[in-house]
This record gives structure tokens, C-alpha cells and sequence, in this order.
């Protein structure tokens, strides 16, 4: 992983970008940074939705990338269909240097973005996969404000990803790994729904976060659930760190496999769910399983911050 200003970024030079246009203003940082007189085709993923905030962003992009751009709409609960879609248009492009900006597409849509690419047979030599991270979540800054934080409510489904549903066995049990991140509610829900027969909690501390504060809320999130789940176990991953998170889920995989059917849910930043993701080309029987939001908050979701996440998509798209 490499890590760049954003600001001091100028000319990202691709033959191939693709985004997702999203209320998030954050959909837009990493755009603006692309030379568009090296680029070839410009792939705008937008979710159909009427939110005026995703609409303008839409036509913003759109915009910025002129004829090279093209919108290709998808649809939250249809993963087969958005698949479909963007297997004819990516198979058409596979020869070219390509970067792939995951700050505000879903956990599920990139992760499909992902299976595509390795089943496609790309030169991944020539992927990039790069992120924006948040600097701030629901606009709270304050600790003693924590308590009004949201980012979504209820759960509007919960299936295994598109590409990730592994190879479950009816006379095993579940044991379930989530990697808690700011959304108690999203991951009780997705609990109680497997009912699983071990569950292990993960938190990424202060050292393996992209800031003190977030870990601080990520820690109050861990020990409300842990209230919730005594005899769950504990571990800490990395939001920064992919070989560390691969590494500490690998050993816990390592120690259960056989056993029972394992289920993971990446439930924190896009780092750590690359790392799932990683681990799931590694260990095909994992399935990954995503709980899909009824609402967001869209006015106050997300602030960008000044820094742009590098990854090569050999290091994520292994055999």
C-alpha cells in the first residue's frame, strides 16, 4: 500500500477509471485528480436513485469526463443484474491500464468489481485500486457527541455476496466473523439473523485506525456488542494494514476450518474489507455476507480527507 496527499496529487495517468457517483462528496475527490488526455474510457457506476446530491454528482462526473464517460446504472438489490453489466463493459477493456476508486461504492459492489476483474483474467499488473478514506463520520468530531452518530438504519436485507457465497455444509454450524465498524445496529441484526454457534468480534485499536477518534468509537461499538454477545471472542484487524488483517482472520480460519461453516462481515473501513476480500480468493469455502442499509444518511455521511490509499490488485486478486 502506498499513501498519497490528495492535494498534492495532479495527473493520475489510466487508460481506465471506474467510480461510483454517490451523495457522498468523496465520490468526486479522486476524479478530479485523473489526466484526461491519457484516458481512454471513464466507467461512472451509479446506483438508481433520485437523492438530488447523487444525482448532481452524477452529472458533475459525467461531465468531467465528457465523451470518454459513461453512466452505467445498478441497482441495490440486484447483484446478478449489476454483474452482467459491468462483465460486457469490463471484458471490452481488459487490455488497459486501469484504477478502480472504491471510497463510495458499497462493500458488496466493489467486492463484485473484484471477482470480475480476477475472472476476467486482467493483467493485473496493470489494475489499481485506489481509496479516499473518511476524515470524518455524521460530521461528529466532538466524543461527547458520539452517542449521535449514524451512517444508517435498519437492514433491509441480509445475503451472502455475489461471487463470495462459499461452499456451506447443512451438518455444520456457523461460526461468524465481523469486523465491527460504526453501524450497531446493522451488525446485531446481521447476528441474530446467522445465530451463530461462535461469533468473533473484531476492533481495529487506536495504533491499526486511521485516526484516535475512530478508533475510539469503533471501541465503544465493540463493548456494546460484546454487552450483547458475552462468550464472543476478540480480535483486532487493521484499517491501514492489509497483510496484518489478512494474517490475523487467516489464523482464526486456520484454527476453525473443517469444523464449521465460516461466514465473514466486513463491517469497517474499505482497507480492512480488501484484506476479507483477499482472504476469501485464498480460502474459496469462506463466504462473505453483507447486510444491505434501508436508509443512509445522506446530508452527513462522510468528510474526505486529504489523503488517497494505493493497493495493486496483485496484492488483493491472488490464487
Amino acid at each position: 500500500m502506498n499513501k498519497e496527499s490528495l492535494s498534492k496529487t495532479t495527473n493520475i495517468d489510466t487508460e481506465v477509471f471506474i467510480c461510483c457517483a454517490s451523495f457522498e462528496h468523496r465520490c468526486l475527490s479522486i476524479a478530479q485528480k485523473i489526466n484526461t488526455s491519457v484516458l481512454r474510457r471513464a466507467i461512472i457506476c451509479s446506483f438508481e436513485d433520485n437523492c438530488p446530491s447523487v444525482v448532481n454528482n452524477r452529472r458533475f462526473l459525467h461531465e468531467l469526463f465528457g465523451e470518454k464517460g459513461t453512466v452505467v446504472i445498478i441497482k441495490k438489490d440486484s447483484p446478478l443484474e449489476n454483474y452482467d453489466k459491468l462483465y460486457d463493459i469490463l471484458h471490452s477493456l481488459k487490455g488497459y491500464k486501469t484504477v478502480i476508486d472504491i471510497s463510495t461504492f458499497t462493500r458488496e459492489m466493489f467486492l463484485i468489481c473484484l471477482q470480475l476483474l480476477r475472472q476476467l483474467e486482467f493483467n493485473r499488473k496493470q489494475i489499481n485500486i485506489c481509496y479516499n478514506p473518511s476524515s470524518v463520520y455524521s460530521n461528529i468530531t466532538n466524543p461527547d457527541d458520539f452517542d449521535k452518530m449514524w451512517l444508517s438504519k435498519g437492514v433491509n436485507e441480509i445475503r451472502s455476496i455475489l461471487g463470495f457465497s462459499g461452499n456451506p455444509s447443512a451438518i455444520k454450524r456457523n461460526l461468524l466473523i465481523v469486523l465491527v465498524g460504526f453501524e450497531t445496529e446493522r451488525a446485531q441484526i446481521l447476528i441474530d439473523s446467522f445465530e451463530p454457534a461462535v461469533l468473533y468480534l473484531g476492533k481495529a485499536p487506536a495504533n491499526f485506525s486511521n485516526s484516535v477518534e475512530l478508533s475510539k468509537i469503533n471501541d465503544e461499538n465493540v463493548s456494546r456488542l460484546s454487552v450483547m454477545y458475552p462468550e464472543a471472542f476478540h480480535f483486532e484487524f487493521s484499517c491501514v494494514d492489509l497483510k496484518l488483517t489478512i494474517d490475523q482472520i487467516s489464523d482464526i480460519i486456520d484454527q476453525n476450518q473443517g469444523q464449521y461453516n465460516i461466514i465473514i462481515s466486513p463491517m469497517n473501513n474499505k482497507v480492512s474489507t480488501l484484506a476479507v476480500a483477499s482472504i476469501a480468493f485464498k480460502y474459496p469455502d469462506i463466504q462473505i455476507c453483507y447486510a444491505s442499509a434501508n436508509m443512509y444518511n445522506i446530508s452527513e455521511y462522510s468528510s474526505p480527507s486529504d489523503s488517497i490509499l494505493w493497493f495493486k490488485a496483485q496484492e488483493i486478486i491472488n490464487e
